[in-house]
């Protein structure tokens, strides 16, 4: 599996130059666009993008991919939009331009039109070569081929097509075949598909017309029947068994299945001495020795200074806050004895599963994404309908990248508490906070657990501690886990250095909690230097003489 990867992962780099992909910033300037060009009628923006200069320049997409695409660009949020555009038009449009595997594969996983497609394939270029920036969530090993592809999105019509242009899907025994992908794929995550047995009902039919094209070509999966009739599907490359056998069984036409499964498995090869894959192996081999090596080196050197100065490992704290719990609900907890014992015991607590970051509901977030084009309709809506706190979290991830809907947010029927309070994807905490601030976001919010802002931004940026500092959180406002103050010292202690924000969180301090003094008895002992530069910044704060270290540190910072 690892080596089917690997190989991949290396065709992905070689194909990329074949693309022309572009640096990040270059999305700001086609963000800019869409937000100006974006109108009531999305065709007008597909049919301006495809007579854009920059129609096939590609930027990454950072995290996760968008239609099965780890890039995007001009033409593939045109395919995007071009299912409203009918066929004639279409091509008159595409007219003049030919289409890499990666756009392709996108207009089939988008579903578009069978004309649509067919006149793709039909202006495509390089099609027998590697999709180079395509990935689909459902497949452990890699699409190798653009017809691989489409066995694996039902597309019978794009596969007859690919082989009038010599592309056929894979047959790598031991590892994958078409009729692999054809199987062992589930219906696409279409919103309306749970809602539409019609259209479910669709995509079940495709997938038979699907593996019925590859079994006339002679293809055969990988799987076979038990000894007690029971059957397997799949190897150690595939993904299969997540499926039920009389779901499979029943794709297939009447007769004997067991023709159409085979039971192979890759055996490891020798690699002949004296080549350059014997050189490249031996590399391998040496460089994977000496990170493990390394890594042995680093652990012994973590518990030296875990033992030196007087810290539990990560093992230890597991233990303690599983013996603590006692196999009881989390819902029966008492947490206060555990943040009095030190608050990083809860945020360990939360950070092992105290504190499950709930779904949001799938209908409701249907109709909320609906509406978040319009703020008006949307406050209006939230103003009679309540919300779960998955929910309410999923929905302020995108209000604080869309600060024109704070104001439907704040006013909320009967407000619960998010899940959890982290920005969405692409949040710039320097600039954003101050404009969701200016448009009436209240920065003191809590989850559902009673953590503040400052448990995000405290693994974010200095900049986005002291921005909610100097705009009135209290460093002290959370009751329970650790508060800015823990965090800070906390923060010093491993980097060696005071954190940005002491001197203004200090300077807010008048009654020192246990847990503050056992993080500065910690710098006394260990970082005297920065222990002597804190009393500068607050030369009241004395010791009591009982005080001890603390003997944990908080999960994101060990």
């Amino acid at each position: 599996m690892q080596y089917a990867e690997s190989i991949a992962e290396a065709m992905h780099i070689i194909g990329a130059t074949v693309l022309d992909i572009r640096k990040p910033s270059v999305l700001d300037a086609l963000a800019e666009r869409i937000k100006q060009e974006l109108s009531d009628n999305p065709a007008d923006f597909a049919r301006s993008l495809v007579a854009a200069d920059d129609f096939q320049v590609f930027v990454p997409v950072g995290l996760g991919t968008l239609n099965g695409s780890t890039l995007i660009s001009p033409s593939l949020l045109f395919l995007q939009l071009s299912n409203r555009i009918p066929a004639p038009e279409f091509q008159q449009l595409i007219a003049g331009k030919s289409f890499s595997p990666l756009e392709i594969a996108v207009a089939m996983q988008l579903r578009l039109p069978e004309t649509h497609l067919l006149q793709l394939v039909a202006q495509g270029r390089d099609l027998a070569k590697f999709p180079v920036g395509y990935h689909h969530y459902q497949s452990r090993t890699p699409v190798w081929n653009l017809a691989d592809i489409a066995a694996m999105l039902w597309q019978p019509a794009v596969l007859k097509a690919l082989k009038q242009q010599d592309v056929a899907p894979t047959r790598l025994e031991g590892v994958v075949t078409g009729l692999d992908f054809a199987l062992f794929t589930e219906p696409p995550r279409h919103l309306d598909a749970e809602k539409n047995p019609d259209l479910l009902q669709q995509f079940k039919q495709a997938q038979r017309d699907t593996v019925a094209y590859l079994l006339n070509e002679g293809y055969w999966a990988h799987g076979y029947q038990t000894a007690d009739g029971s059957w397997f599907f799949g190897n150690n490359f595939l993904n299969a068994g997540r499926f039920r056998a009389e779901d499979i069984l029943a794709l297939l036409p009447a007769g004997a299945p067991a023709t159409m499964f085979r039971r192979v498995e890759v055996k490891p090869q020798p690699v002949p001495a004296g080549t350059a894959l014997a050189d490249w192996v031996a590399k391998q081999i040496q460089r994977k020795a000496q990170g493990k090596q390394a890594r042995q080196q680093c652990l012994a050197q973590q518990n030296q200074l875990l033992t030196q100065e007087a810290l539990l490992s990560r093992n230890a704290i597991q233990e303690q806050i599983f013996l603590w719990r006692d196999a009881k609900p989390m819902d029966e907890l008492r947490l206060a004895p555990l943040h009095q014992r030190d608050p990083a015991w809860l945020a360990w607590h939360w950070q092992m599963g105290g504190a499950p970051q709930q779904d949001a509901d799938a209908t409701l977030r249907d109709r909320l994404t609906d509406l978040l084009h319009d703020p008006v309709e949307l406050m209006a809506f939230l103003q009679k309908t309540e919300l779960d706190s998955g929910t309410t979290a999923w929905l302020l991830m995108e209000v604080m990248t869309k600060p024109e809907l704070v104001p439907a947010f704040e006013q909320r029927f009967a407000a619960k508490a998010p899940a959890y309070l982290y920005p969405g994807y692409g949040f710039k905490p320097e600039q954003d906070l101050k404009v969701l601030l200016e448009a009436g976001f209240e920065l003191g919010i809590e989850d559902l657990y009673g953590r503040n802002l400052f448990h995000w931004a405290f693994r974010t940026s200095p900049e986005a501690v002291l921005f909610l500092l100097t705009h009135g959180l209290s460093p002290f406002a959370q009751a329970l886990g650790p508060d800015a103050l823990d965090l800070a010292l906390e923060h010093s202690y491993l980097q060696r250095e005071l954190h940005p924000a002491l001197p203004l969180i200090l300077s807010q301090l008048t009654d020192p909690e246990p847990s503050h003094l056992a993080r500065l008895k910690r710098l006394q002992l260990y970082r005297p230097d920065l222990y002597q530069a804190v009393l500068k910044l607050k030369p009241d704060l004395k010791l009591p003489p009982e005080t001890t270290p603390n003997e944990l540190l908080g999960p994101p910072q060990l």
